[in-house]
Formats: structure tokens, sequence, C-alpha cells
């Protein structure tokens, strides 16, 4: 089920997945992405699992990365687990989207 643009939920296995697809989104597409994804996990007020995918064009600003951690603070009691895929080697220090 689609969203919004770059943001869908998918079910495998009798579980809903959160899909964040921050492909071709410069800064504020991303940062609008994650508020999005924020918003409807409190919302629907259950726990979620959460994919980012990204690839190594994907630009995790300090602006976007502060956001990610502010958004994803908000709704860590929802978050059951959280992954990532398609990061580079630099991307994959960054803690919060793994």
């Amino acid at each position: 089920m689609i969203i919004k643009e770059g943001l869908k939920k998918i079910v495998y296995e009798n579980r809903e997945i959160l899909i964040i697809d921050y492909l071709n989104y410069k800064e504020s597409g991303m940062i609008d992405l994650v508020t999005a994804a924020r918003e409807l996990i409190l919302k629907e007020n259950k726990k979620v699992l959460l994919l980012s995918i990204l690839n190594d064009k994907t630009y995790l600003s300090p602006r976007f990365i502060r956001h990610v951690e502010k958004e994803l603070t908000a709704a860590e009691q929802l978050i059951e687990r959280n992954a990532a895929t398609g990061l580079s080697n630099v991307q994959q220090w960054y803690k919060p989207l793994v």
C-alpha cells in the first residue's frame, strides 16, 4: 500500500513493513519522508518494522541526520526493528538508520 511517494507498507509473512525509499530525494524530501513516517507510526500506535532504502548517491547531511535522530526517538517505543539497505561503507557508520 502506497502511503505517499517514497513511503509505503508491504506485508511479508503476515507482518507489516513500513518502507522509506530515499532514492532520488534531496535533503528536504528525505526530511519530509522521515516526518511522515513518524506521524504514521504514532497515529497507528502499533509496533512496526521499518526498512530504509538508500544508495551511495543518497547524501546524509548533518541536518537530515539530526532530524532522523529526533523523529525516530519520538517513535522508538513503536519501532520493533529498523534496517537499512543500500548503504555505502561511509554511510554504515550512522547507526540510527540500521
